[in-house]
């Protein structure tokens, strides 16, 4: 069963990375780099809640929650896990911004999301 689906995962990151488009590729990279870090939800949500004294205990608590989301999820799960970026399948011609050298496992952009929400 796991073999099937990573058949099936190298399968769409080959599909995906052949839909290069300029445009397309100018908006990814803007929202791969806005999801970095959560610089997103902390720009956002987290400095604004900060300005406003009724509101800054919950700028203060999201950003010390978005803290502790990076620790475990970078720096601790992802060593534990281990698994290859999608993007380790590809050439460097065809990567649209530079290779990055961590685990994929769990995604960044997807747990300060989830903390966010």
């Amino acid at each position: 069963m796991l073999k099937q689906i990573q058949r099936l995962d190298n399968l769409i990151v080959v599909k995906i990375a052949k839909i290069h488009r300029p445009l397309l590729n100018k908006i990814m990279v803007l929202f791969t780099k806005l999801g970095n870090g959560a610089f997103i939800w902390w720009i956002t949500l987290c400095f604004p809640f900060m300005l406003m004294k009724r509101t800054r205990a919950t700028g203060v608590y999201l950003t010390l929650a978005l803290g502790v989301t990076f620790v475990a999820g970078e720096i601790i799960i992802k060593h534990i896990i281990g698994r290859m970026r999608p993007s380790s399948k590809l050439d460097d011609d065809e990567l649209i911004i530079k290779r990055p050298k961590d685990y994929s496992f769990p995604s960044g952009h997807t747990a300060s999301s989830f903390t966010a929400f």
